[in-house]
């Protein structure tokens, strides 16, 4: 059993403490940003939004069965770890999930190699 986290918290939810987390973020910029004829790089950004991605080495199916439940809607006010903020809290969307499956047989199932990403609505 992988015990629960008291950072990562999805919707009021106390995800499993991930084996791993990657933060990063990526610039939006306006439709007139690009390059002009003297090759000069012009940037309008227009936001900075963050993207986390959490891994997991190993999930029984219990814990497997719980997150995707969780991981069952549209949008989500997610807490977590950022490198600029400390603990901070944005609105996600989940866009899709990994996982394999290692053994149905063992503690009624395990995954392994479970991750997914959130992405800043």
């Amino acid at each position: 059993m992988v015990p629960e986290s008291e950072i990562y918290i999805l919707d009021g939810v106390e995800l499993p403490s991930p084996s791993a987390a990657d933060v990063s973020w990526e610039d939006v910029h306006d439709a007139k940003s690009g390059r002009t004829q003297d090759a000069r790089m012009h940037i309008f950004r227009i936001a900075r939004k963050r993207k986390v991605a959490l891994k997991y080495d190993v999930l029984t199916q219990k814990e497997m069965s719980a997150l995707q439940r969780l991981l069952d809607r549209d949008y989500y006010q997610f807490q977590y770890f950022d490198p600029l903020y400390g603990v901070h809290q944005i609105e996600v969307y989940i866009p899709s999930a990994q996982q394999s499956l290692y053994s149905a047989i063992l503690y009624n199932g395990l995954w392994r190699n479970v991750s997914f990403s959130l992405i800043e609505v």
